[in-house]
């Protein structure tokens, strides 16, 4: 999916202390691979925030790479509780 900018994220902070509850994607997913998203910026918070994800790899993917990276990442941080994470180029 070389062309794929943007996953959009449905995760709301804004409903916390709200009648209305969170919307949960995916809330038994394992393991997330992506690969060849050159231009995909960024991983949704649903997605990082979930609490059963225990792999994560991103090959190929120079703006998900740049992000995420172990050593000067921005968002390292975000993924650093994944237990499985690998983020490289093939």
């Amino acid at each position: 999916m070389p062309d794929w900018e943007e996953w959009e994220d449905y995760y709301n902070d804004n409903y916390y202390g709200t009648t209305k509850p969170p919307i949960i994607i995916m809330p038994s997913l394992r393991s997330l691979e992506i690969e060849w998203c050159p231009r995909l910026k960024a991983l949704p918070n649903y997605i990082l925030q979930n609490s059963t994800l225990r792999t994560l790899q991103i090959h190929c993917c120079n703006l998900l790479e740049q992000r995420y990276n172990k050593e000067r990442g921005e968002d390292w941080y975000k993924i650093s509780h994944i237990s499985h994470v690998v983020v490289k180029r093939r």
